[in-house]
């Protein structure tokens, strides 16, 4: 192809183009003069402010426990002799656990046979150390205040020299703060022997009560499935060891519970409804209700911080909840039904601190009107002072200012 070809087809296509503009630009003329459109209006974008019901919603996380759980604690100090149960057993009332070496009691009744003689041991000891009266030590007293009552006697006649009062008087002193020591001592020795009497005497009390109690077996208290078991024969366990976990397992003794953020916690009743998503299960939602919430407040792990909850439990007697499943619920807080709504980027906060949106009149003027905000629900927003149908302007620019300035709509919703 020649060049002066391509000049002419180059031409002939800026023509086209030149010629679609002005065809483009002389259609919107003509739309905006049939519409009444003001050829300097904004174009911006609007929604109208419509009716629906708002569903006010929490979300939360929990996890599906047991309601009460039988916790089997040994009632003595002995050797396991046999385990009967294990973990997801099943047992009823009254039915033996594990058995007990039957030579503990035997054991029980030596070893308060031992604190029984160590008692009257220590109290002999006791009554021999208050009996102690030390008459060597009186007459040595006496001994040595008559030889000072003496010499000074004797001193005072002139027959002794000073020096020798003076020993005397020594010697007096001497013997009186060597009887205080050992009244010190003794005075111990008496409160040792007083606490070893009642040390005695306490573990005399402990093992009768041991040996009135004891049982050469654990039972089971209530039925239910044995969810944990803590000793195997052979185990030798001290009184008060957790031996055995046992619970009733259907939906009777299980509850949903979810810690929800302190914010949320006006917002909160006993009796709202719930929605629960099984994550074992899958997505069907479960129909549940708020049975309860904790009257404190606690710090728990939040994801990767600590946060302030409340804990709720929540009854759902329709899912096929277990124990440990991991539950999404869904708390419905507040329904409002046929409500005006507006969306919230259509919303804005001035340094007022009021809150206001821009409305399109009739004949495209913008209206700056103060509304207050209800509840939310998604993208919208309860807004009082606006009624249905009308046109609100989305994302307002700082450029809008009331009554001076056009706005082309763009598209409604």
């Amino acid at each position: 192809m020649s060049g002066r070809k391509k000049i002419i087809i180059g031409a002939v296509v800026v023509a086209l183009l030149i010629a679609y503009i002005g065809f483009a630009i002389f259609n919107v003329s003509r739309t905006q003069a049939n519409s009444g459109v003001p050829r300097n209006a904004l174009p911006v974008e609007t929604e109208k402010a419509h009716r629906e019901t708002i569903v006010c919603k929490v979300g939360a996380k929990g996890t599906v426990e047991l309601v009460e759980v039988e916790t089997v604690f040994a009632q003595v100090s002995a050797a396991v002799d046999q385990v009967y149960v294990k973990a997801d057993d099943e047992v009823v009332s009254g039915q033996v656990l594990a058995d007990y070496d039957k030579k503990a009691l035997e054991r029980l009744n030596d070893q308060l046979s031992e604190a029984t003689l160590a008692l009257q041991s220590a109290r002999l000891s006791l009554q021999a150390a208050r009996l102690a009266t030390s008459d060597a030590d009186k007459l040595r007293i006496e001994n040595a205040q008559n030889e000072y009552d003496n010499a000074k006697i004797l001193y005072e006649a002139g027959a002794i020299a000073k020096k020798e009062v003076d020993t005397a008087f020594e010697a007096l002193q001497r013997a009186e703060i060597q009887i205080e020591e050992q009244n010190k001592n003794m005075q111990n020795q008496i409160s040792l022997l007083q606490v070893s009497v009642a040390q005695s005497e306490l573990r005399i009390s402990q093992l009768n009560k041991e040996i009135a109690s004891f049982s050469p077996a654990e039972f089971a208290m209530q039925g239910g499935t044995v969810i944990a078991s803590f000793v195997k024969k052979g185990d030798v366990v001290p009184t008060g060891m957790r031996l055995f976990e046992i619970a009733d397992i259907s939906l009777n003794n299980l509850v949903i519970k979810v810690n929800v953020p302190e914010n949320e916690a006006r917002n909160l009743g006993i009796g709202q409804e719930v929605e629960i998503r099984v994550n074992a299960i899958g997505q069907e939602v479960f129909a549940g209700h708020v049975s309860k919430i904790s009257p404190l407040a606690s710090i728990k792990q939040v994801g990767n911080s600590m946060e302030t909850v409340l804990t709720l439990e929540i009854i759902c007697e329709d899912a096929p909840l277990k124990a440990g499943y991991t539950v999404d619920a869904t708390i419905i807080t507040k329904t409002v039904a046929d409500t005006v709504v507006v969306p919230l980027m259509s919303t804005l906060r001035e340094n007022d601190g009021h809150n206001y949106i821009f409305i399109m009149r009739d004949d495209f003027s913008v209206e700056k009107r103060q509304i207050e905000l209800g509840e939310y629900s998604g993208i919208y927003v309860q807004a009082t002072n606006v009624a249905e149908d009308e046109i609100t302007i989305l994302n307002p620019s700082a450029q809008l200012q009331e009554e001076d300035i056009f706005v082309n709509p763009v598209h409604f919703f």
